[in-house]
């Protein structure tokens, strides 16, 4: 059977990955998502702007080469932890001042 619309956790680091396509849309379960030391340039190619991940409290995409960042409220509204370190981010969209439950960044 299709494992995916159970699925909780995945770990994709370290895997030269530069994207997840359809792939998180079909996890409504999803709380974590560790994708880090990969080749990620854009979230748009990890969380489509279609994709609503109600459950995702955690986002690890250290050490990519993301360059700049959307909001991403309406995609992952109660992300909790989002670890970007080691990346080439110049600046942090000003909608995420809004960003309730974000607690860490």
């Amino acid at each position: 059977g299709d494992l995916l619309p159970s699925l909780r956790r995945i770990d994709l680091s370290s895997n030269q990955l530069s994207s997840l396509p359809g792939l998180l849309s079909r996890c409504p379960q999803l709380y974590e998502i560790r994708a880090g030391v990969n080749r990620i340039a854009s979230i748009d190619n990890i969380l489509p702007e279609s994709t609503v991940l109600l459950g995702l409290r955690v986002l690890d995409l250290q050490d990519n080469q993301l360059t700049e960042l959307p909001p991403m409220q309406e995609c992952a509204p109660n992300l909790q932890t989002l670890v970007l370190r080691n990346n080439s981010i110049a600046a942090v969209p000003p909608e995420w001042g809004v960003w309730d439950s974000l607690t860490s960044l």
